[in-house]
C-alpha cells in the first residue's frame, strides 16, 4: 500500500532483485494518474488491506469505506466490486457513529467473517459474512455497548484506544494494536456479541494500565502486530523495533522473547543499516 500516492502496487511474482517493476497499479488508471474523482477504482490515503482467497480488501481512510475485489486485479485501474462504509462508490463515506459508517484502519477476514478496525469511534466492527452488497451493514461491534455510542478509548478489557493494525490469524483470533494505550489486544475467537472482553494484553501487565516502555514486557504506539498461528510478531513504532513472542501469550504482560532493530530490550535508538529500523509501521509472518 503506497499511503501518498494513493494506490496499490502489486508484483504477480515476488521480486529476486532490488528495483524490480510493478506489474499492476490499484487505485489509480495508469502507474502516473492522479485521482480527481472518487469512484469504484480509486483510492484515497489508504491505510490497510487483506487478502483471502481471490479476493481483495482495501481500507480506503480518508474516504472512510471499505473496497473490495472479488479477484485480485491483473489491470491497472480495475473497479472494485462492494462498497462498504458508503451507499454507492461515487458518495464518499462518513465517520458517523453507526452500523454502515466508520474511519477505516485496518481489515482482517477469517472464513466468512471480516473484522474492520474504526479508529476514529474506538471500536472494530464484525460481519458475520463477507458482503456482496453496498453499504451492507455490520453485525457486531467491539469496543462499544452498541453500534450508536462510540468507544470511550480505554484502556479496560472492553475499551480501547483508535488503534493503528488489525490482523485475524489463522487460528481466528483478533489481534489489534491499540496504540494510543502502547498494546496489543487478543480476542482468542471472533465475538459474537457487541461490547466482548478481550482475552489477553500485551505491553502492559493487566487491563486497566498504559503508558510507553521500552522493555521485554512493554510497547511504544505499537503500530502493527500479526499471528503466523504460533509467534506473535509486534512492529513497535515508537521504540524504533520488532518484538517477536515463540507462542501467542496465553497471559497478560509476557515478556518477548526476543528483539529486531535493537541490541537489547531498553534500548531505542533509530538507525539506517541492516540492523536497525525507524518507525516500523508494518509488519507480516508467513510462518517461515
Amino acid at each position: 500500500s503506497d499511503y501518498f500516492d494513493k494506490r496499490i502496487l502489486i508484483w504477480n511474482t515476488i521480486p529476486a532483485s532490488s528495483g524490480a517493476t510493478p506489474d499492476v497499479v490499484v487505485g489509480k488508471k495508469s502507474f502516473y494518474h492522479n485521482n480527481a474523482v472518487i469512484d469504484e477504482a480509486t483510492l484515497d490515503s489508504l491505510y490497510g488491506m487483506a487478502i483471502s482467497g481471490s479476493k481483495l480488501f482495501v481500507a480506503d481512510y480518508s474516504n472512510n469505506r471499505i473496497l473490495i475485489w472479488n479477484t485480485i486485479p491483473t489491470t491497472n485501474g480495475a473497479s472494485a466490486n462492494v462498497v462498504l462504509g458508503a451507499p454507492d462508490f461515487v458518495t464518499g463515506g462518513t465517520a458517523a457513529v453507526d452500523e454502515a459508517n466508520f474511519r477505516p484502519c485496518g481489515v482482517g477476514v477469517y472464513g466468512t467473517k471480516m473484522v474492520v478496525c474504526d479508529a476514529m469511534n474506538s471500536r472494530i466492527l464484525i460481519w458475520n459474512t463477507i458482503p456482496t452488497t453496498n453499504g451492507a451493514s455490520a453485525n457486531v461491534v467491539l469496543g462499544a455497548p452498541n453500534f450508536v455510542t462510540g468507544g470511550t478509548g480505554g484502556p479496560t478489557q472492553k475499551d480501547f484506544g483508535g488503534g493503528e493494525g488489525l490482523q485475524v490469524d489463522s487460528q481466528g483470533r483478533i489481534i489489534f494494536t491499540d496504540y494510543n494505550n502502547d498494546r496489543i489486544l487478543i480476542w482468542n475467537t471472533i465475538p459474537i456479541t457487541n461490547y466482548a472482553s478481550a482475552d489477553i494484553v500485551v505491553g502492559p501487565p493487566n487491563f486497566i494500565s498504559s503508558g510507553f516502555g521500552t522493555s521485554q514486557t512493554t510497547l511504544g504506539n505499537p503500530e502493527s502486530a500479526v499471528s503466523d498461528g504460533t509467534r506473535l510478531i509486534v512492529g513497535d513504532y515508537g521504540n524504533h523495533r520488532v518484538l517477536v513472542w515463540k507462542t501467542i501469550p496465553t497471559e497478560n504482560g509476557a515478556p518477548a522473547n526476543f528483539v529486531i532493530g535493537q541490541d537489547n530490550f531498553v534500548t531505542a535508538t533509530s538507525g539506517t543499516s541492516a540492523t536497525k529500523l525507524n518507525f516500523p509501521t508494518s509488519v507480516f509472518a508467513d510462518g517461515d
